[in-house]
C-alpha cells in the first residue's frame, strides 16, 4: 500500500494496521501483513470489525476453558477462570512460536453474559488495544463440564 493510499485511508478513520511497514513504498512491501478494518468508520469498543491477513501463518486455537495443566478446574468465578484461560491461550500460542500480539480473533462462549465486563478486563491486559482482535461473544446454555463458566477460542496470525 503506498503513502497516498495510506493517508487517504487514515484520514477516513477506517483502517489501522499492526504493520508499520505498511507505509513503505510498494517495492518494499511487507512479507506478512495484518490490517484491522472498521468499515463503519467508527471504532468499536474493544474489538475490530474485520482483520485481513496475508503472507504468514494462521493459527487456530481450540476452545480453552479454566482448567490448569493437571486438568483441574480453577475457581468458580468468571475472573479466575478467564485468567486461567488466557494463560492457556498464551501457552498454546508459545507452542506455535506466537504471542498474544498475534491474536486476530477471539470467540467467547459464556454461561452468563453478565460476566462479559470481567472477561474484558482480563482480555484487555493481553491484546493490543489500539488494534484489538475481532471478537464474538455468545451466551450458551451449557458447556462440556459442570462448573465451567466460559470457553474461549482464538485465531492468531504470524507474518512470515
Amino acid at each position: 500500500m503506498n503513502q497516498a493510499i495510506l493517508k487517504r485511508v487514515s484520514r477516513g478513520g477506517m483502517l489501522t494496521t499492526a504493520a508499520a511497514a505498511l507505509a513503505a513504498p510498494a517495492a518494499a512491501a511487507p512479507r506478512g501483513l495484518v490490517q484491522f478494518v472498521n468499515p463503519s468508520g467508527q471504532k468499536p469498543a474493544g474489538y475490530t470489525d474485520a482483520v485481513v491477513t496475508s503472507n504468514g501463518r494462521t493459527i487456530y486455537l481450540s476452545g480453552q476453558v479454566g482448567l490448569d495443566r493437571a486438568g483441574n478446574l480453577v475457581g468458580d468465578d468468571a475472573l479466575t477462570q478467564c485468567e486461567q484461560i488466557f494463560a492457556n491461550i498464551g501457552i498454546a500460542l508459545a507452542a506455535c512460536n506466537a504471542t498474544y500480539a498475534h491474536l486476530v480473533k477471539l470467540s467467547f462462549y459464556l454461561l452468563r453474559i453478565e460476566d462479559l465486563p470481567a472477561i474484558r478486563t482480563v482480555r484487555d491486559r493481553h491484546v493490543n488495544l489500539s488494534s484489538p482482535p475481532t471478537s464474538t461473544a455468545v451466551a450458551v446454555v451449557a458447556l462440556f463440564k459442570p462448573g465451567v463458566l466460559m470457553e474461549i477460542d482464538a485465531v492468531a496470525f504470524v507474518p512470515e
